[in-house]
C-alpha cells in the first residue's frame, strides 16, 4: 500500500507538465527544446548523449564481422559491459543487418550473442528481450510473438494475435503456420483454439480460423477488384449489418474480410458509403463500430486499416495503451517499436502520436521505462528521425503542427 501511495504521488506531481523547467528526467537522456501552442518545453527527452556519440562512431553498416567484433569487445569488459556501444549498434542497424551480425558473432567467437547480452544484463529483462527480438528473422519473430501471446497466465493476448494474423496475406500466414510447427512442434491452429477457450468471443475465434484457412485471394486473382463484385460485397455487408432488421450476420463479415484480397477489400470499404440503401451514408468504420464489438470489432477495424495501407492510427493507439496508466505493457511497446523500426515508419507514427496526445513519444517512453531498456528505445526513435531529417529531433513534431485538443497526459510508472 505504501509503495502504491508513493508511486501515485510521484505520478500526480508530474501531471500537466507541458511546460518543463530545467533538466529532463533521470536516466541520462539527452534533450531538446520543443515549442508548441501551449508553451515552450525545455529538455524534451531524447537519445542519451553518450549513445549519440557512439552511434556516430559506429557509422553506416559495412561488414557484419566488424560489428560482431565491436559487440564482443563491448561485452568482454572486466566489469559490466559497454552498454552504450551495444545500444548504438542495435539502433543503427536494420533487422536484416542484425541477423547477419548475430550469425557473424556465432561464427567468429563460437558464442550466442543473445546469451552473452543476457549474461551481462542479469537485471534488465526488458533490455535483453528487446535485443533478442531485434535479432530474429521476421518469421521466427512472429512465431515468438504468437507463442507469448498465447502463453500468458492472465489469458491470451488477443490484440497481439489479431495484429500478427490480420496484417498478413494468405501466403504469409501459410509460411507462418509451417514455421510455427518447425519452431514449437505444435500446430498453430490448435494452439489458437486452446488459448481461446473461455476468453474470446466465438465470432473473433471464427475470424481467426478464417484467416488461418489461408483462403484470402491475391490482388491479381480473377474477379478481384471487379467493380460489380465490389458493389455486390459492399451491399452484402450492408445487408448483414445495418440493413438487417435484427442482429448482425457476423459470418458474412468474416467471409468477406478473410477471403477477399486486400486490394478488393479496400475497394469494398470505399464503396460501402455509396450503397443505395445506405441512406445515412455511414462509412464501413461506422458500420463496424455500430454492429460489432469487443475483439471481433477491433479485428475487423484492423483489417480495414491493413487493406487501406495506412496503419498509423492503429500503431499510435497501441503505443498509447501500452504506456497508459500505472505500469507498462512492455511486450506491446517492444513489438510496436520493432515493427515500426523494421518498416522505417517509426518517425511517422511518432509525429502522429504527438499530434494526438500532446506529448512526444520520447517523453512517454522516458516516463515509462528505465536503464538500458529506455536508452535503446529512445535511440531507436531518435535514429529514425536522423535518417529521415538529417538531424536529431528527439521525437519532435516536424512542421510545427499543434496537438489535438484533449491530448496530453503522461506515462505510467517506470518499468524495464
Amino acid at each position: 500500500e505504501c509503495e502504491f501511495f508513493f508511486t501515485f504521488c510521484s505520478l500526480w506531481a508530474r501531471r500537466d507538465d507541458d511546460v518543463v523547467d530545467g533538466a529532463g528526467g533521470g536516466g541520462g537522456g539527452g534533450g531538446t527544446t520543443l515549442s508548441t501552442a501551449r508553451g515552450t518545453r525545455a529538455n524534451v527527452p531524447g537519445p542519451d548523449p553518450a549513445v549519440v556519440v557512439k552511434m556516430k562512431d559506429v557509422g553506416v553498416f559495412q561488414d557484419a564481422a566488424k560489428d560482431a567484433e565491436l559487440l564482443r569487445t563491448a561485452l568482454k569488459k572486466f566489469i559490466g559491459k559497454d552498454s552504450d556501444t551495444i545500444i548504438a549498434v542495435f539502433a543503427k542497424r536494420s533487422r536484416e543487418q542484425l541477423v547477419q551480425i548475430s550469425a557473424a558473432y556465432a561464427k567468429t567467437f563460437k558464442r550466442d550473442l543473445a546469451k552473452d547480452i543476457k549474461s551481462k544484463s542479469p537485471t534488465s529483462v526488458d533490455f535483453r528481450k528487446l535485443c533478442k527480438y531485434m535479432m530474429l528473422k521476421p518469421l521466427r519473430y512472429d512465431c515468438e510473438m504468437l507463442k507469448e501471446a498465447m502463453a500468458s497466465k492472465l489469458g491470451a493476448d488477443h490484440a497481439m494475435l489479431a495484429e500478427v494474423l490480420c496484417t498478413k496475406t494468405a501466403a504469409e500466414i501459410n509460411d507462418l503456420i509451417v514455421a510455427y510447427k518447425t519452431v514449437h512442434l505444435t500446430i498453430l491452429g490448435d494452439e489458437v483454439r486452446k488459448a481461446s477457450k473461455g476468453f474470446f468471443s466465438k465470432h473473433f475465434m471464427h475470424l481467426l480460423e478464417g484467416l488461418l484457412s489461408c483462403k484470402r485471394k491475391k490482388d491479381d486473382d480473377e474477379g478481384e477488384g471487379d467493380l460489380e463484385a465490389v458493389k455486390a460485397d459492399a451491399e452484402l455487408l450492408w445487408k448483414a449489418g445495418e440493413g438487417k432488421w435484427f442482429g448482425t450476420d457476423e459470418m458474412a463479415f468474416i467471409d468477406v474480410f478473410t477471403t477477399r484480397s486486400f486490394k478488393h477489400l479496400r475497394m469494398v470499404c470505399d464503396a460501402y458509403v455509396d450503397v443505395p440503401k445506405n441512406k445515412k451514408q455511414h462509412t464501413i468504420d461506422e458500420a463496424i463500430e455500430g454492429e460489432t464489438s469487443s475483439n471481433f470489432g477491433r479485428a475487423l477495424s484492423l483489417l480495414v486499416a491493413r487493406a487501406r495501407g495506412d496503419m498509423t492510427d492503429f500503431h499510435v493507439h497501441r503505443l498509447y495503451k501500452s504506456m497508459k496508466g500505472l505500469g507498462t505493457d512492455d511486450r506491446t511497446l517492444m513489438h510496436t517499436v520493432i515493427t515500426l523500426h523494421a518498416t522505417s515508419s517509426l518517425q511517422k507514427v511518432a509525429e502522429e502520436f504527438y499530434h494526438t496526445y500532446g506529448k512526444t513519444l520520447s517523453e512517454w517512453v522516458h516516463g515509462d521505462t528505465s536503464g538500458d531498456y529506455r536508452k535503446l528505445l529512445l535511440a531507436l526513435i531518435g535514429q529514425e528521425s536522423v535518417d529521415r531529417y538529417g538531424e536529431p529531433r528527439c521525437g519532435d513534431k516536424p512542421g510545427g503542427r499543434s496537438p489535438r485538443p484533449g491530448g496530453g497526459g503522461g506515462g505510467g510508472a517506470a518499468g524495464g
